[in-house]
């Protein structure tokens, strides 16, 4: 039986060469997060606020002092996707 997961593939680019890529995976947030704007701390994994918008999410991030989180929006249902650059 396969196991859904969310991740994403980071590739960081420097004077156009490929200097490091990683996987991170997200899979902990669809339980508690699903259909919701989480922003996240510079790990890009731990949760420090969320909302129902980017807005909601982004304005309490900034009343705990994380001034600069990575907000994104967790699916409401995992799908697969296959994207390229």
């Amino acid at each position: 039986m396969s196991q859904n997961v969310i991740s994403y593939v980071v590739i960081i680019i420097k004077c156009g060469n490929i200097i490091n890529t990683m996987i991170i995976n997200w899979t902990h947030l669809i339980e508690k997060y699903k259909g919701m704007w989480v922003a996240l701390k510079d790990d890009e994994t731990s949760v420090v606020a969320s909302g129902k918008t980017a807005k909601e999410a982004f304005q309490a991030a900034l009343k705990k002092g994380y001034s600069h989180p990575l907000l994104t929006r967790v699916p409401d249902k995992l799908t697969a996707f296959v994207g390229a650059l």
